[in-house]
């Protein structure tokens, strides 16, 4: 199987990584040409075009202005510090789970593209929603939509994959046009049981995603049946509440 993950916005460059393998990214080129668009905004309009704070798009036009140095590059999988990956826990694996990772999961990224878990990557602020609407650029969803399509389906295809697990946000998950994918994707979807039924709450489902994610790697998941064996964190599959793409999993109080 091969699984998908969105990226996270927080990113610490200070890891400790279990390998010193290091790969590039399959879409360098692209990268530059979306960080040239980038550094033509000032400090005030990056603020505006990405609604944060003017402490923050400070430090986003600086990281800008030095990107393409390599000087704090470090591999993807470590730098991104949000809910889903603080689940994941990269940075405790062995280097022979990342290897399986890097072959076995892919990492959708509003700046970079797609990226394996070892794919060198330097600081920086853009998310996929982002529109842009200059320089030549619009919509990242259309800037990305058919290189990314066909690098998660060639991905697919190189591993003999019989589905593709997608733990990536909605947001990120709308780049791919899933019915040009040569497989299908599987969705799980976690949801939590209270006195009002069923919901999701965002900050448990990262982990959750994280967590399944880290599951299939350190047991070498490849069939997608085996998915709903997965039990974390009070987490059951309901079959009865799932559908052809979408495998739900509860947690009861």
């Amino acid at each position: 199987m091969l699984t998908l993950l969105s990226p996270a916005k927080t990113q610490r460059f200070d890891a400790d990584p279990r390998t010193s393998r290091v790969t590039e990214p399959r879409f360098r080129d692209e990268a530059a040409e979306l960080v040239a668009a980038m550094r033509t905004l000032s400090v005030e309009q990056l603020r505006d075009l990405m609604k944060t704070s003017d402490e923050l798009a400070r430090t986003t036009h600086e990281d800008y202005r030095r990107w393409g140095s390599g000087a704090r590059a470090m591999q993807a999988t470590l730098v991104y510090s949000g809910e889903v990956y603080r689940a994941f826990d990269a940075a405790s694996l062995s280097a022979r789970d990342l290897g399986w990772a890097q072959n076995h999961l892919r990492i959708l990224s509003g700046l970079y593209g797609v990226l394996r878990p070892l794919d060198l990557i330097e600081p920086y602020r853009l998310e996929i929603a982002t529109r842009l609407g200059f320089a030549g650029v619009g919509s990242l969803y259309d800037y990305w939509r058919d290189k990314l399509t066909a690098a998660i389906g060639e991905a697919a295809t190189s591993r003999r994959a019989r589905a593709i697990v997608n733990l990536a946000s909605a947001e990120y998950s709308r780049a791919i046009a899933r019915e040009r994918l040569p497989v299908r994707l599987v969705s799980p979807v976690f949801r939590e049981r209270g006195a009002k039924g069923l919901r999701t709450v965002s900050m448990y489902a990262k982990n959750a995603r994280g967590r399944m994610a880290r599951w299939i790697v350190e047991n070498r998941i490849e069939n997608p049946g085996a998915l709903a064996s997965f039990a974390e964190n009070g987490y059951r599959h309901d079959a009865g509440l799932s559908r052809a793409g979408e495998l739900v999993f509860v947690r009861d109080p």
